[in-house]
């Protein structure tokens, strides 16, 4: 009977992720079978040159974005 299961059963696909840093670096690449945690983001394919650089912005499988992906600024004005 396991190779029925065998048969008819699809094993889980791998996906891509990658986590970036503070601003927007990619410092981490990791490969599995679910999402690993929120610091982490999907991505439809990896390039090693992406570690070390900024994400780019047609990479991300979510809808996050490149600006969710960097540090919220404060709005610039005087010093009180």
């Amino acid at each position: 009977m396991l190779w029925l299961k065998l048969i008819f059963c699809t094993p889980a696909k791998f996906r891509n992720f990658i986590r970036v840093d503070q601003n927007g670096v990619c410092v981490e690449y990791l490969r599995c079978k679910q999402s690993p945690g929120n610091s982490w983001v999907e991505v439809d394919e990896f390039c090693l040159n992406w570690l070390g650089k900024p994400l780019p912005g047609h990479a991300c499988k979510t809808s996050l974005g490149r600006t969710a992906l960097l540090p919220k600024r404060l709005p610039e004005g005087p010093d009180y």
